[in-house]
């Protein structure tokens, strides 16, 4: 069986256009299938800034928190220098920039001293002076008695005196009653004794009695009370030196 030519040259060109066509179809999916490369670069050209924007803020915030710790750093470093004392450093070593001043002696100025001078004293009066009086007794008050040392105490009555003299020694006695308290015969004779400069002292007594003594040197004199329903009794004992 024969077959033309000119009907085996159409076949094959009917067959070359339906390759032609299978093969655009085919690059027309595949390129539906990828993305535009246009697309793809503005897309990746509009992402850049934002990607750099974001960058800035981490290294602005990184920055920033690096300077807040730097300074809490300096603050306490402050604070421990501080803490330390002048002329320590750090660690307690000597501060090599610190040198302890010199301390200066106050001048403290010298008291002088005014001198006092003080008046001459006037020597006491003798309490009795020669010559003596005769020795006595009575009641009453006897001749020579010495009341101007052993006084009579107010609102008194006198019971007896006596004075007895031998050289120049002297001893005067005298027995008395008063309307006043024991606390007004002691008021009396402790002031009149200190104008006469003696100093008062406790001496013993008995029987309830309240006694006291006074001295200038030699001289003596003995109080004696004892209240009563009255008043108070007393007695005065007085031991002199007479001087001329």
């Amino acid at each position: 069986m024969s077959v033309s030519t000119g009907g085996r040259r159409d076949d094959a060109e009917q067959d070359d256009a339906e390759l032609d066509r299978a093969a655009q179809d085919d690059a027309g999916q595949h390129s539906a299938e990828q993305p535009d490369v246009g697309e793809a670069a503005a897309a990746s050209s509009s992402s850049a800034p934002r990607r750099r924007r974001v960058q800035l803020a981490l290294i602005g915030g990184a920055l920033a928190l690096a300077a807040v710790v730097a300074v809490s750093a300096a603050v306490l470093d402050g604070l421990s220098v501080n803490d330390q004392p002048m002329g320590v450093g750090r660690a307690g070593a000597p501060d090599q920039g610190y040198s302890p001043r010199p301390t200066e002696a106050a001048e403290v100025p010298v008291a002088t001293a005014t001198p006092v001078t003080l008046p001459p004293s006037q020597p006491l009066a003798p309490l009795v002076s020669l010559p003596l009086p005769a020795s006595a007794t009575g009641e009453g008050m006897v001749d020579g008695f010495p009341s101007g040392v052993l006084p009579v105490a107010p609102d008194s009555t006198v019971a007896s005196t006596a004075i007895t003299s031998e050289g120049d020694r002297l001893q005067a006695t005298l027995s008395a009653q008063t309307t006043g308290s024991l606390d007004d015969v002691t008021a009396f004779y402790r002031q009149t004794f200190a104008t006469l400069g003696m100093l008062e002292s406790a001496s013993p007594a008995v029987g309830g009695s309240t006694a006291l003594r006074y001295g200038r040197g030699t001289d003596t004199i003995t109080l004696t009370m004892t209240p009563g329903d009255a008043g108070t009794v007393y007695t005065l004992v007085g031991n002199f030196t007479a001087t001329s």
